[in-house]
């Protein structure tokens, strides 16, 4: 009997580790994808940034020539 129990023991422990990883893995998959999403956002953000600096920097230097 305590063999048995003991035993079952293992196993709930099995279990419990494996549904904690797989929470965390989930957790750092979703946290990854936002980071991702922020990072394209932030790009896209400082390439119109530039575009617009370029395009204020056009009448500037065509009044020079």
């Amino acid at each position: 009997d305590c063999l048995l129990s003991r035993g079952l023991g293992d196993v709930y422990k099995r279990q419990a580790y494996c549904q904690a990883r797989s929470i965390y893995l989930s957790i750092k998959n979703l946290v990854d994808a936002f980071k991702n999403t922020y990072n394209e956002i932030q790009a896209k953000k400082k390439a119109e940034q530039e575009a617009a600096e370029q395009q204020n920097c056009l009448p500037t230097l065509v009044a020079l020539c």
